[in-house]
């Protein structure tokens, strides 16, 4: 990955305007940003309000692989092969295997690793963040989306603290895209935060975030048929992307919840699986330990009642896995496609929504929710204190088409990427897209 979109992904939020405006030439914004160029470039030119809007500061929390990971054990490397996520040069060179926890989930399983989160995939987020930061204080929160997100909240607590100390607000605006609001809630209910929450959150805005789980990450922990898995396999036999993804503890968080803890909720009816037995009788080795703590992460969840005002925004009218029917964990979904029986194409609708807490709907795909017009516009009017009227309250009322819709998405060359990094050329705006799309709707 050559140094111009090296430099992007590891910039803070505070140097990502100085860097598009004084450094990087609109030819490579285009390459970095694709079709949103131009509304990037259009951000550009806007200056900051000298006396920024809003009751908070507003910290935006990426989600599930959206936060670089990078292995800082030998500064001496080449930056490219530090980077380890989000990084072609990882898959390509087979290294995507360095990123695997130890049994504990805690720690790496190589001892000769050591794995910082630093910055976030700024193609998929800029737009958002420089939008706000036309209007807003705005800080970003990188984190390591391989841990468990109640250790995660806890590192969000000091967070808080380090960057309300250097800012005019006192209370800050959460706005969390999908594993990120997982890791806002336990930050909001947790038995150590809850209270420095109660007194430094004004209010949580997710985005496409799984309370109830996702059927995607199911086959994605039981199947080879992914996607993104067999990308990863294509690009280097080296890489196993399944040993990888069940080492994650964050990932058996997104299991579908187990149907006690929901009203007319069964989205595996035929299985339990939450009985370890059930993936080992299938051959699919997993961590025990993972298992349980994830179902107790799921009935916290299903107990949590934050003391601080909660909105949700789903992703609607897009096809989306709802259902898992017969007796093996590798069966073909049962997929939905309008209205409450559908989804983000990642997590179904119902599965966003967090018990009677506001719920609003936008004809978006989850790795873009963070691109949407009308949920920035949202954000904006929560943050001065104001309803927002861009956001529509009922699933059925939801367009079919946004104005800002992403549009059709070009078709992905593997081999095309391989002699991009071959040459040391930049992996341009579909490449990350479509790697980044495959992986997090994995």
């Amino acid at each position: 990955m050559p140094l111009r979109l090296r430099r992007l992904n590891l910039l803070s939020d505070n140097d990502l305007v100085t860097f598009l405006r004084e450094e990087a030439t609109f030819e490579e914004i285009r390459t970095i940003f694709g079709r949103r160029a131009e509304e990037i470039r259009r951000n550009l030119s806007e200056e900051s309000k000298s006396h920024r809007e809003g009751d908070s500061l507003i910290i935006v929390l990426p989600g599930f692989i959206a936060s670089n990971l990078v292995d800082t054990a030998d500064p001496t490397r080449d930056d490219d092969d530090r980077m380890l996520w989000l990084n072609p040069g990882t898959f390509i060179r087979g290294d995507l295997n360095k990123l695997d926890l130890a049994d504990d989930g805690l720690n790496n399983l190589d001892p000769a690793v050591r794995i910082e989160a630093q910055g976030i995939v700024w193609p998929f987020f800029a737009k958002m963040v420089l939008r706000l930061q036309r209007d807003f204080e705005v800080a970003t929160f990188p984190y390591d989306w391989r841990l468990p997100t109640p250790l995660v909240a806890q590192q969000l607590m000091d967070y808080i603290d380090a960057r309300l100390h250097d800012s005019s607000h006192d209370q800050v605006t959460l706005v969390a895209h999908s594993l990120g609001g997982l890791v806002a809630l336990d930050y909001l209910t947790g038995a150590f935060s809850g209270s420095h929450a109660q007194q430094k959150v004004a209010r949580v805005i997710t985005l496409g975030t799984p309370y109830r789980g996702s059927v995607g990450a199911l086959s994605t922990m039981a199947t080879l048929t992914q996607p993104a898995l067999k990308l990863a396999k294509r690009l280097n036999p080296a890489n196993d992307p399944m040993r990888m993804f069940r080492s994650f503890p964050s990932l058996y968080q997104l299991l579908p919840a187990p149907p006690e803890l929901y009203d007319n909720w069964d989205v595996v009816p035929e299985i339990d699986l939450w009985d370890a037995r059930v993936w080992l009788d299938q051959d699919i080795p997993i961590n025990e330990e993972h298992l349980k703590m994830a179902r107790q992460h799921h009935t916290s969840i299903a107990q949590a009642d934050p003391q601080v005002p909660l909105y949700t925004i789903a992703g609607t009218n897009n096809r989306t896995a709802l259902k898992l029917f017969g007796p093996r964990l590798d069966a073909e979904p049962v997929f939905g496609e309008r209205g409450v029986e559908s989804g983000d194409n990642t997590v179904a609708v119902e599965a966003a929504r967090f018990r009677d807490r506001p719920a609003y709907y936008v004809h978006e795909i989850h790795t873009e929710l963070v691109l949407e017009t009308t949920v920035i516009e949202g954000v904006q009017a929560w943050v001065r204190g104001e309803e927002p009227d861009s956001l529509v309250t009922a699933p059925e009322e939801v367009p079919l088409e946004m104005t800002t819709r992403s549009g059709p998405v070009s078709t992905f060359d593997e081999t095309l990427l391989v002699e991009k990094a071959n040459k040391d050329e930049d992996p341009d705006y579909e490449d990350l897209h479509e790697l980044y799309k495959l992986m997090g709707n994995s």
